[in-house]
């Protein structure tokens, strides 16, 4: 695979996750100024709701289309296209069925017609096309990422005068349908296959041998990730969970954009080398430092500016949420750091590797809960997720040396730079000028996060040797050379 598709990939990917989550972010500052803390807290539940159930019922079919080498067949599609349908099926009867408890869960019984309504959504997602995904295992991102941007922009501009005319939490229930039918719609748009049902036995076997540790995993992806919402939902009032969910969505949203673009491109290039440990290692460390000079980075700007700009996006009626963003960020930045031993995990089908993580994560949330049981502020309830990020990457980097025979050198460098950046990070926040002026702190952050992004860059000789090459290769475009593109999938030393 050539060095320029990798690069046109990588900026398709990561300019559509991009331009998808800021409009989803624009949405929920829509929503969240224009409904007001309490209800915003009471759509929020429908989010969780509805990631529980297809978190617990996830078997990534799609994603074993791009891992398996075979996985281009028509007929394997058409099995995961049918097991989905009827997963969103039986979700979309769960919802209905148990709207009431549901709604009682979450203390918000006057709720419990609109999460009935709910059910038409894993109903709806349970009938797109995987074509767009099947696409992915050549690098196309094209169907993928339109159907992403186009369905978040429609429903961020319906947002405003849906909120102006609801004026309560359907809102977040009608946006949440608008977005989802569009999508689906879009993904049979750009397919270029039918849509269609098949029943393939081997497949259907190899997707339940590959996807029930996911399945187990979806359950502890869930609690690691969204049980604190959970139990600030149950332990403490709407306003404080709209005020939390505030927070989650500063941070969450970059996130998810890089999870999703590392996975698109992660995927493809280690699966490639799967049986090559030298490339394999090298391509991991690669990807471990690069994500580490992002995750630091994140980590820094949350820390120092997570405060001015709750203040300045959400308006003084969510200020609690400036010291949560801070906690959260930090834990963010050791996600991201996750990412480089998750994509190398899955490469190779261990797909127990991110179970026992997410697992790990869990410790988080058990903190979380005797933080919650004991009426603790919130923000002891976010910090409680640095705990569980902390061990989850420690699981995943241990069972990288046990299950794949890779040292553990090869992923603590990056690991000690962003300790390093997030504890530097915490006291040039302190500083009293710092906090006062936004622009100071604005150059406080960047300095600190071009300090901690070029020592990365500076030890790591993979890192310069990448941007070397690719520079030379867009120097050659604009030349109307190619020369620099015919590295495929060398190693880079």
């Amino acid at each position: 695979m050539s060095r320029g598709r990798i690069l046109k990939g990588t900026a398709l990917v990561s300019s559509g996750q991009m331009a998808g989550r800021v409009c989803t972010f624009g949405r929920n500052v829509i929503l969240a100024r224009l409904l007001g803390p309490e209800d915003f807290g009471i759509g929020a539940t429908f989010a969780i709701t509805v990631a529980m159930l297809e978190m617990i019922s996830d078997l990534s079919a799609g994603q074993l289309l791009i891992q398996a080498k075979d996985g281009d067949k028509p007929e394997h599609q058409y099995t995961a296209q049918a097991f989905t349908f009827v997963r969103g099926a039986v979700l979309g009867a769960l919802i209905l069925l148990c709207a009431p408890l549901i709604a009682e869960l979450f203390n918000v019984p006057q709720a419990t017609w609109a999460f009935r309504w709910l059910a038409l959504v894993p109903l709806m997602r349970g009938s797109f096309n995987l074509d767009i995904q099947r696409l992915q295992r050549d690098m196309r991102y094209g169907p993928d990422v339109t159907s992403f941007c186009v369905s978040e922009l429609i429903a961020m501009l319906a947002a405003y005068p849906v909120a102006k005319a609801v004026g309560d939490y359907s809102a977040v229930l009608l946006i949440t349908c608008i977005q989802v039918t569009v999508w689906v719609v879009l993904t049979h748009v750009l397919a270029e296959r039918r849509y269609r049902f098949g029943h393939e036995r081997e497949f259907f076997n190899r997707m339940i041998s590959f996807g029930w540790p996911l399945l187990i995993d979806g359950l502890l992806l869930f609690g690691a990730f969204m049980g604190d919402r959970v139990i600030v939902a149950k332990m403490y009032t709407p306003t404080l969970l709209g005020i939390y969910a505030v927070a989650i969505s500063l941070t969450l949203t970059p996130t998810l954009v890089l999870a999703r673009v590392a996975m698109a491109i992660g995927m493809p290039l280690m699966s490639r080398v799967q049986d090559d440990s030298e490339q394999f290692e090298e391509r991991y460390r690669l990807a471990s430092e690069g994500l580490a000079i992002i995750g630091g980075g994140f980590g820094v700007m949350m820390i120092i500016l997570g405060t001015p700009i709750v203040h300045l996006v959400y308006t003084e009626q969510y200020a609690a949420a400036g010291v949560l963003v801070a906690w959260l960020g930090a834990s963010q930045a050791l996600r991201i750091q996750r990412f480089a031993p998750i994509i190398a995990t899955m490469a190779r089908a261990d797909t127990k590797a991110t179970m026992q993580g997410n697992l790990a994560r869990l410790s988080g949330v058990v903190l979380a809960l005797a933080m919650g049981l004991g009426g603790r502020p919130l923000w002891e309830i976010a910090a409680s997720a640095v705990v569980g990020e902390a061990l989850a990457l420690a699981v995943l980097l241990r069972r990288l040396k046990v299950k794949h025979g890779m040292a553990l050198r090869a992923g603590l460098g990056p690991i000690a730079w962003i300790g390093l950046a997030l504890a530097v990070s915490v006291v040039v926040e302190r500083i009293p000028l710092v906090r006062e002026n936004f622009a100071i702190g604005i150059a406080a952050a960047g300095l600190v996060g071009v300090a901690f992004a070029g020592a990365v860059f500076l030890t790591s000789p993979r890192l310069r040797g990448e941007a070397g090459l690719a520079l030379a290769h867009l120097r050659d475009q604009r030349r109307g050379g190619g020369s620099a593109d015919g590295v495929s999938d060398a190693p880079t030393e």
